[in-house]
């Protein structure tokens, strides 16, 4: 597992695997339901960060992916959000590791390795935003501040903006 969701209100437990999708347990060890690939893809995926928006649906982050994938409430469906960026095409995309940073009634904020990715509830967006050397493997946010670590160092991010 690279990333558990306990989603107790709804009675579920996400958890995404290293290569065998999404696991849905209730809260009784039961799988409920096993996502193996994504929409149009033929390989298993990686959900490294799952955060639950305030409609109830599931973000998930996929490592490789160039989408944030919104899973609904119901389970029945997965959609695609393409996340824009500066970066070149070939440079975009979620990494190996992953995790939630923040949210609010509005956004969610969710860190892999060197990048930031912004999902808004309102617009239905995700942004990407580079900030550190792709070693970075895990953040907080603090203070209205992403706080990460590379090598000897500790980087502060204080605002989301392009080309940080």
């Amino acid at each position: 597992m690279i990333a558990v969701l306990p989603d107790k209100r709804n009675n579920r437990v996400l958890a995404g695997t290293y290569g065998n999708g999404l696991l849905i347990f209730d809260t009784l060890q039961q799988l409920v339901k096993h996502i193996k690939t994504l929409p149009g893809e033929s390989q298993r995926f990686s959900s490294n960060a799952i955060i639950k928006n305030t409609r109830g649906d599931y973000l998930l982050f996929a490592c490789g992916s160039r989408y944030v994938w919104v899973l609904s409430y119901d389970l029945s469906t997965l959609t695609p959000i393409k996340i824009s960026s500066y970066l070149p095409d070939k440079n975009t995309g979620v990494g190996y590791f992953g995790n939630f940073l923040f949210q609010n009634e509005r956004e969610a904020l969710a860190q892999s390795q060197s990048r930031v990715y912004r999902a808004s509830f309102t617009r239905n967006t995700a942004e990407e935003y580079q900030f550190a050397h792709p070693s970075a493997m895990t953040g907080v946010f603090y203070n209205a501040s992403v706080v990460t670590h590379t090598n000897d160092e500790l980087v502060f991010l204080m605002q989301l903006t392009g080309r940080n």
